[in-house]
């Protein structure tokens, strides 16, 4: 766990907790965790081509999935699957 950082670039603001991060930014202050922030971060976080997040986390049919500035990320409960736009 964290206080208020900066993104690198200072685009945004976040804070560290034991399986994700709450993210403020001009997208909106969403949390990003568990899988879902796992595969974010193998693209680079908030600098890679998903950019910040623009919704909180959500039921979708057979999963969870997060909405990003560059696309989406869903987790599916089925096989543990990860799976992006």
């Amino acid at each position: 766990m964290s206080g208020e950082l900066s993104t690198p670039g200072d685009a945004g603001r976040f804070n560290r907790f034991q399986h994700g991060n709450i993210y403020a930014s001009a997208a909106g202050t969403h949390p990003v965790y568990g899988a879902i922030f796992a595969e974010w971060g193998r693209h680079g976080f908030e600098q890679g081509r998903f950019g910040f997040p623009t919704t909180d986390e959500f039921d979708i049919s057979g999963g969870r999935q997060t909405n990003f500035q560059g696309g989406w990320i869903r987790w599916l409960d089925e096989g543990d699957q990860i799976i992006t736009s």
